[in-house]
């Protein structure tokens, strides 16, 4: 009996540990997409776009 319950503590436990390392990816992806936005000038797009010598221009 005790090494059914062991058993299953082991397959939760691993359950577990597989979860977290997904999550950890996902967290170092989404850590690496923001470094990698910081060298992307975001604003620049929309200075364009409210550039009023373009709307002028329409």
């Amino acid at each position: 009996h005790k090494q059914t319950s062991k058993k299953v503590a082991y397959e939760k436990l691993k359950k577990r540990l597989a979860s977290a390392k997904e999550a950890l990816s996902k967290l170092q992806l989404q850590a690496t997409d923001r470094d990698e936005n910081k060298e992307i000038a975001l604003s620049t797009s929309k200075l364009n776009y409210l550039d009023p010598r373009i709307s002028v221009a329409w």
